[in-house]
């Protein structure tokens, strides 16, 4: 089973979870009920005292239900998953904000396809253990999974995200003498 370093910074982590309910957008996954409204888990991590006690977060919320999706996406054995359910961070759920500062910068980490709000732990807890809120959301339907408050889990809907919605970005000429070139298209 892997664990994370300790973290660097002079804080504790603390860290919340929260379920948000757009109503005034609707969901565009194909995988819901027409006048479904848009969902999101967001998981904040934020600083707190060293000395904070109590029930450390999981690296990953619902072992299974992860253990399952990145054994479907990745093609890997579960067997070589099976330690994400018994990872534990060193962020303290639920607990007091760090009084230190009367105020701290928020960064708002926001995972790619297929991805989950956690997934780059090693660097939020050491930007949180220096001084920084971060904010990871769980994007419905474009992460991994997401594991709602009811029991409800949504995966990644590759139906949503088909290349055709992805506007292709103009590429520059590239070639070898690319870098050695001055310009002003940046």
């Amino acid at each position: 089973m892997f664990t994370f370093d300790e973290p660097a910074g002079p804080y504790g982590i603390g860290t919340v979870a929260y379920h948000w309910i757009d109503n005034t957008h609707k969901e565009t996954s194909t995988l819901v009920a027409a006048r479904a409204k848009r969902e999101l888990k967001v998981r904040i991590w934020y600083p707190a005292s060293k000395e904070a006690k109590g029930t450390r977060a999981p690296y990953v919320p619902d072992s299974k239900v992860y253990t399952e999706a990145f054994q479907q996406e990745s093609g890997l054995p579960q067997l070589f998953l099976t330690s994400l359910g018994q990872a534990r961070t060193h962020a303290v759920e639920h607990t007091a904000l760090s009084d230190a500062e009367a105020a701290y910068p928020v960064i708002i980490f926001s995972h790619g396809f297929r991805g989950f709000e956690s997934q780059n732990m090693f660097q939020v807890k050491q930007l949180v253990s220096h001084g920084y809120i971060v904010a990871g959301i769980n994007h419905t339907y474009d992460s991994m999974a997401s594991i709602f408050p009811d029991g409800r889990v949504t995966l990644y809907d590759s139906v949503k995200n088909t290349e055709s919605e992805i506007e292709p970005l103009e590429k520059p000429d590239r070639g070898p003498h690319f870098f050695n070139q001055p310009s002003t298209n940046y």
